[in-house]
């Protein structure tokens, strides 16, 4: 659980630059950027198997 709280907290605060939502194949993806004094980090965070899109 510390892991996935360890990554969840690197997202923090982020700014959502893409989202991609593939019905087809059950996928919502997000592309983030993350801005901490003056370095910029990219992320991608993809959510598999997604049985609904409401």
């Amino acid at each position: 659980m510390e892991q996935l709280k360890a990554c969840l907290d690197n997202l923090w605060a982020n700014v959502i630059d893409d989202m991609d939502i593939d019905v087809f194949n059950h996928k919502i993806t997000f592309t983030t950027k993350a801005i901490d004094n003056g370095t910029i980090t990219n992320y991608q965070l993809t959510f598999e198997e997604v049985s609904s899109f409401k």
